[in-house]
């Protein structure tokens, strides 16, 4: 058996995982400003989650499919009175590759029911963006707590992201969410124990061919 060979039958046998962590974004703008009452930060502060999670480290597929958002508690709501469609600026702390957007809708009057996600190398948004990573899309809003809905899209790298809120259930006054997240795009990495056995594997098969020759 080559090396190669052995190499992909050791990826089978112990399960190389493919690391999906959570970026969390670590500010969060609007031109159209912040509700006092609801303020925009609740998109990110992880309230109304019923599980914490800690940023570079928790699984972003297996959080996102368990965890919980309250309708209420931790929704943040854009502060205009006349101006729609509405847009949230997410920074990050620093250039990043991702690869999908979680969102935690709110079903209270106002909640977004259609956005789009735009790239930009600034949180001006006024000035340009360098693309559109997803077009509109459809946002469910339910009462109660909210599942999160997961949009995947190819791998993109940057700092700062556009949520532009398309329409609402209150256009144009009312445009609002409750958490966002976004999910890592990194290589393979061995779970616990496939290391070993991989590196193991691969000495023994090259000493087999040395003894051979």
């Amino acid at each position: 058996m080559k090396i190669a060979s052995f190499a992909a039958a050791v990826v089978a046998a112990t399960g190389l995982a493919h690391a999906t962590s959570i970026v969390a974004p670590v500010a969060i703008s609007s031109p159209e400003g912040s509700n006092p009452g609801f303020p925009i930060a609740d998109i990110i502060n992880q309230v109304g989650l019923d599980a914490a999670y800690t940023p570079g480290v928790t699984d972003f597929d297996s959080y996102t499919a368990s965890t919980l958002h309250d309708d209420f508690d931790g929704t943040g709501f854009t502060n205009t009175e006349s101006n729609g469609p509405q847009v949230f600026t997410f920074s990050l702390a620093s250039l990043t590759t991702v690869d999908a957007i979680a969102i935690w809708n709110t079903g209270s009057v106002g909640a977004v029911t259609s956005f789009s996600l735009e790239i930009d190398d600034d949180t001006d948004r006024s000035n340009g963006v360098l693309g559109t990573v997803l077009a509109q899309q459809a946002l469910a809003t339910n009462s109660g707590s909210q599942s999160a809905q997961v949009f995947a899209f190819s791998e993109v790298t940057s700092m700062v992201f556009h949520v532009v809120g398309l329409s609402s259930l209150a256009p144009p006054d009312f445009y609002g969410l409750g958490e966002v997240a976004f999910r890592s795009a990194s290589a393979p990495v061995p779970v616990p124990g496939a290391l070993p056995l991989f590196i193991a594997g691969i000495g023994a098969l090259a000493a087999k061919r040395r003894a051979r020759k």
